[in-house]
């Protein structure tokens, strides 16, 4: 055998074994991110499983649900502007309402249904979206079909 070609065998076996040792290392490397991700899966599992096990023994009872929300409702509520008490909204818990504006008083019936308040007076529903702030004791309505806002206060709060 030639000097020529042992130095050809010897740098085909050098290329051949950087070649390998180059493949070793990229899959070792992917192996370890691989184990990191699967590793990562099974924490998220078990957290979501934890979490449905957690939700599973609510109960969604909607009608005890929209009976506490109801009762957010119910009371004298002051409607003010400029800090001067123009009028009063009374919700009773039979769904009857009593609204009060300088000296005028209207009679109607409220509800509420799929987050919304609805009420009634003479026998045409106006409907608002609404929010609670400050404890529960100012009461922000929002008329969907224009989208004026009106702000109660509870009475005595």
């Amino acid at each position: 055998m030639s000097t020529n070609t042992a130095v050809e065998l010897n740098e085909i076996l050098d290329f051949s074994l950087e070649f390998w040792k180059d493949m070793y290392l990229k899959r070792k490397a992917l192996y370890k991110i691989m184990r990191e991700h699967v590793a990562i899966l099974t924490i998220l599992s078990i957290f979501i499983l934890l979490l449905c096990g957690a939700l599973s023994g609510c109960t969604n009872n909607t009608h005890t649900i929209v009976k506490d929300e109801r009762t957010r409702f119910i009371g004298t509520w002051i409607l003010k502007i400029n800090n001067s008490d123009i009028g009063t909204l009374i919700l009773d818990s039979n769904s009857t309402c009593v609204y009060t504006i300088q000296g005028s008083t209207l009679n109607g019936t409220w509800n509420i249904s799929n987050g919304t308040f609805t009420n009634t007076f003479f026998q045409h529903p106006r409907t608002f979206t609404y929010s609670f702030s400050d404890n529960d004791t100012t009461l922000t309505l929002t008329a969907t079909d224009n989208g004026e806002v009106i702000v109660f206060k509870k009475k005595g709060q």
